[in-house]
């Protein structure tokens, strides 16, 4: 596999340095003492699933009296623009989405323009639709729009066949994007939300949509809702600096809110978190089910270190489908004659949902600053869905301006990266990342929020004992899954020692196994008909020396139908 650019960890460690000098570092506390949930105050949008297997809603209240109407969400405008061929099958698309609360326009190319090879023409004409449609969007949503075909690079000639890709600019090569249909007033920065699913044929139209269908209209509770999958290629900077990129990195995902679970590989043997055969351990980790995956590493049109095509066959995606993430190179070079690996995922019915990748090659500065944001709009702003997160990321690129995106500016500065080339470079990547997929796909989070209320009621972890009390929402006559955890920096089992050099299988992989393992204790209670769950932790001997710094309590509740979560300091 060709390494077309430096991996983002390089970057990624100015990131978790700033979160260490502004949060406290990997002893940061996880809540503000108020016996909140971490990170999730307040509820989960709503519309971002329909429960399957809930009960029928009780019978509606009488009428308003008088001229009293009932609130009803406004209709959120939805433009398709689909490759001839693709027409009745788009056409199918929109009378999908039209029944979930989009106001949905469908045109073929031909539509549009008489010479699909006039990329200008048919710009203005998409960018058209999407003005009138946001000049009549009653909502507060953004306007959406999915583009139904295939592409072909933007220096080859265009047919009616295709949805062409547009041409655009990046100091670190080629450069093409779908960024521009979404872009009315030419600065870059999307004014809608914008997809594209990369089809060649009906069929796969189809396809697609079924597996949307079943994503949105159901809803399997159970660990896997809390889950992210992330494995990362070796940098290759040498041991010293490899050692402190996987430190702080790892010290970034303390950044993360504990009440959800990180899993992963990291590719180089000097590391506790690497794992041989890598191949089948990536396999593995996507079959189990997750909410997100997500790389960062080394990266080509069909692959990434450790998933390529050969074991992509391997992958069937249980539970629930996740929404993947590659932050490299050219994953996502969807206007080639071969489908990326950021579009073969995508294709699986036991795939991903979306794929959010990098159309040519990126830059180490850009794949720290857009994961950064993405995982801020999806934990903190809670959008509906996956194509409203990557809008708001992309804003956010450009407009944040906290703590940690200063002290990260600061240090790429340093590094050798001045203040001017980094605002080109987060424009540029606003253009080179793409979606794939339907951007209107629903994030389906867990809706509930844990409420530690009265908390821990007696007990401590210098004790060695403590119960912990609360409430999940929504949940009736379910299970908790209550657990006390070692922050995701520190090691709970001493390790075998490796010779990286000449790693020795078995160990490695043993080793693995304790480096994932956080859990110092667990519970399954029950959960009562008022979503109250009570559970009383006894820790074993050997983990007595941890601190209640390093540790925090982490809840998943569930009845089969609603499920909650949350996380708080130890006590």
């Amino acid at each position: 596999m060709k390494r077309g650019c430096l991996a983002a960890a390089a970057i990624l460690a100015l990131l978790v340095l700033a979160c260490g000098e502004t949060n406290g570092g990997a002893e940061s506390q996880n809540s503000d003492g108020d016996g909140e949930s971490d990170g999730l105050d307040g509820d989960a949008p709503d519309g971002d699933r329909s429960d399957g297997d809930a009960e029928p809603d009780a019978e509606p209240d009488a009428q308003p009296d008088g001229d009293e109407e009932q609130e009803v969400a406004p209709f959120v405008p939805y433009v398709i623009v689909a490759a001839d061929s693709l027409a009745e099958a788009a056409a199918d698309y929109a009378d999908y989405r039209s029944g979930t609360g989009y106001a949905v326009e469908s045109f073929a190319i031909s539509d549009l323009t008489d010479d699909a090879d006039d990329s200008a023409s048919l710009l203005n004409a998409v960018q058209g639709l999407v003005e009138t449609a946001q000049a009549n969007n009653p909502s507060e949503r953004p306007v959406f729009l999915l583009l139904i075909g295939d592409a072909l690079p933007p220096w080859e000639a265009q047919t009616a066949e295709q949805v062409p890709v547009i041409d655009c600019y990046s100091s670190t090569g080629d450069c093409y994007t779908d960024n521009t249909y979404g872009d009315l007033d030419d600065d870059r920065i999307p004014d809608a939300v914008v997809g594209r699913l990369p089809a060649r044929t009906p069929e796969q139209v189809r396809a697609y949509l079924s597996k949307v269908q079943t994503h949105e209209s159901s809803y399997e509770t159970g660990l896997w809702n809390r889950r992210f999958m992330l494995w990362a290629g070796e940098a290759g900077f040498g041991e010293q600096i490899d050692g402190m990129i996987e430190m702080v990195t790892f010290m970034a995902l303390e950044e993360l809110n504990h009440a959800f679970d990180v899993f992963g590989v990291y590719g180089n043997p000097a590391s506790a978190y690497y794992y041989t055969p890598i191949e089948p351990k990536i396999v593995e980790l996507f079959n189990q089910g997750n909410l997100f995956s997500v790389y960062i590493g080394h990266g080509s049109t069909d692959g990434t270190d450790g998933l390529e095509a050969e074991n992509l066959a391997a992958v069937h995606c249980g539970h629930r489908l996740p929404f993947s993430f590659f932050f490299a190179c050219g994953n996502g070079d969807f206007a080639s004659d071969m489908d990326s690996i950021a579009e073969a995922i995508i294709w699986k019915t036991d795939g991903a949902l979306v794929s959010f990748a990098g159309s040519s090659t990126t830059h180490p500065y850009g794949n720290a600053i857009l994961p950064y944001e993405l995982q801020r709009a999806i934990l903190d702003a809670q959008p509906p869905t996956i194509g409203e997160a990557v809008f708001i990321a992309k804003h956010q690129a450009i407009e944040n301006d906290d703590d940690i995106r200063r002290i990260v500016d600061n240090g790429a500065e340093t590094s050798g990266v001045p203040r001017e080339e980094q605002e080109m470079l987060r424009y540029e990547h606003l253009d080179l990342y793409n979606l794939l997929g339907d951007p209107a796909t629903a994030l389906n989070l867990p809706r509930g929020r844990i409420v530690f209320e009265p908390g821990v009621t007696e007990g401590s972890v210098a004790d060695g004992v403590f119960t912990v009390e609360g409430v999940a929402p929504d949940v009736s006559e379910g299970t908790a899954f209550v657990t006390l955890e070692v922050k995701r920096t520190v090691m709970l089992h001493e390790l075998e020692e490796v010779d990286p050099y000449a790693p020795d299988e078995a160990t490695v992989q043993r080793n693995w196994e304790k480096a994932v393992d956080k859990v110092l204790v667990g519970a399954e209670v029950p959960v009562d008909a008022g979503g109250a769950f009570s559970a009383r932790l006894e820790i074993p001997e050997e983990f007595r020396s941890f601190s209640a710094r390093s540790c925090y309590i982490k809840v998943y509740a569930h009845d089969g139908v609603h499920d909650a979560i949350g996380s708080m300091d130890a006590p």
